[in-house]
């Protein structure tokens, strides 16, 4: 039986260094990135004024469907910050969340904009990504990004459960948003 596991969550909280590094320790196992698909295969319709592709979700399912169904691997990764409003069928989501001072940190590093941050800092703020993907997996996992987050998604892969953590990254955005100079909601 094939086990898929999508990880999600805000850009900069590790989806991806995580993926990799569970991915290593399994025997069989194919990592698919979302956003890779998306590039690969032209699922999008168009670009925002900023540049940013805009996501055709529909075909992006789709192809990760195919993709699961064609895969003869025992475990299929799925990793992208997109996964949190699609429904991968069959799929535990994995929710990464990280500290809002670490992401800052990550994105300005990156050479985001600062409307990008400040959009991608309230989303992780009031867990966009954990909310969405409750309306759209059955079961849904929510993790700190850092160590120990490799070790709990292979637990939950062979069937275990990590301890249930409240991960609460709102009282944070106060003194965030003064960082970034702008007024507090």
């Amino acid at each position: 039986m094939k086990i898929v596991v999508a990880i999600t969550g805000t850009p900069g909280t590790g989806k991806t260094t995580i993926s990799r590094r569970v991915a290593g320790k399994l025997g069989s196992c194919e990592l698919i990135s979302a956003n890779d698909l998306v590039k690969e295969k032209g699922l999008y319709t168009g670009h925002t004024k900023d540049g940013e592709i805009i996501v055709d979700m529909r075909k992006l399912g789709s192809e990760i469907g195919r993709r699961i169904r064609s895969s003869s691997s025992d475990a299929i990764i799925i990793e992208g910050h997109l996964l949190c409003d699609i429904r991968v069928n069959g799929a535990v989501a994995i929710v990464i969340r990280e500290h809002l001072g670490t992401l800052l940190d990550r994105m300005e590093k990156r050479g985001y904009g600062r409307k990008k941050i400040e959009d991608n800092i309230v989303a992780e703020a009031i867990d966009y990504c954990g909310v969405n993907a409750m309306g759209n997996y059955t079961e849904v996992y929510e993790i700190e990004s850092g160590a120990v987050a490799v070790d709990q998604i292979l637990r939950i892969i062979k069937g275990g459960r990590p301890k249930n953590k409240d991960i609460e990254m709102l009282g944070e955005l106060d003194s965030i948003l003064k960082k970034l100079g702008k007024a507090v909601i």
